[in-house]
């Protein structure tokens, strides 16, 4: 049966849009949303096997543009990956930061996974927990649609993004999966 709900956004302001991830040993990261000032935040809490959520980390950096649609996944070595979307001030890009394995662990500094120039947005990721992790998301140049994506090996960085879809106008949300066999 389910236990007692457990409070992890710290209080006084919206929190949304939550997603959780375990890793093969039962720990988990949930991350949201959360609406504090001067804008929204991508924050996280993570729980070992069988117990309590720690108490909240913050995965993105403070901005005054709202990080919003996160997304986690854990790769083969522990870590909990983190994609969202935010805007610049001029385009929306995709982020990513990663969380160090275990209860002691913090997210890491956010990096860029877009390479600019267009509005991305819609970030997905899947991560096995044997290999690594895959960030897919939609961009648009002002004119169509590509999908693009970035792959991260476990323990590892990402590696620049792709392009895997054709321009279209009619591009819709990707989705992305990671197979037994540690292929996207």
């Amino acid at each position: 049966s389910f236990g007692a709900p457990q409070r992890l956004s710290p209080a006084g302001d919206n929190a949304g849009t939550p997603q959780v991830a375990y890793d093969a040993g039962g720990d988990a990261l949930a991350v949201w949303r959360f609406d504090g000032s001067p804008a929204s935040t991508v924050q996280g809490a993570y729980r070992l096997a069988g117990g309590e959520f720690g108490a909240a980390q913050t995965a993105s950096a403070s901005s005054s543009q709202p990080a919003q649609s996160p997304q986690v996944a854990f790769d083969g070595s522990g870590e909990g990956v983190v994609a969202w979307q935010q805007s610049d001030g001029s385009e929306l890009s995709v982020y990513s930061s990663v969380r160090t394995p275990g209860g002691a662990g913090s997210f890491g500094t956010q990096t860029m996974l877009d390479p600019g120039g267009h509005e991305a947005y819609e970030p997905q990721i899947a991560g096995d927990g044997l290999s690594g992790t895959i960030v897919s998301w939609k961009t648009f140049n002002g004119i169509a649609n590509t999908t693009e994506v970035a792959v991260r090996p476990g323990g590892g960085g990402f590696a620049p993004a792709t392009i895997v879809s054709a321009e279209s106008s009619q591009e819709g949300t990707p989705d992305v999966g990671i197979d037994a066999q540690g292929n996207g």
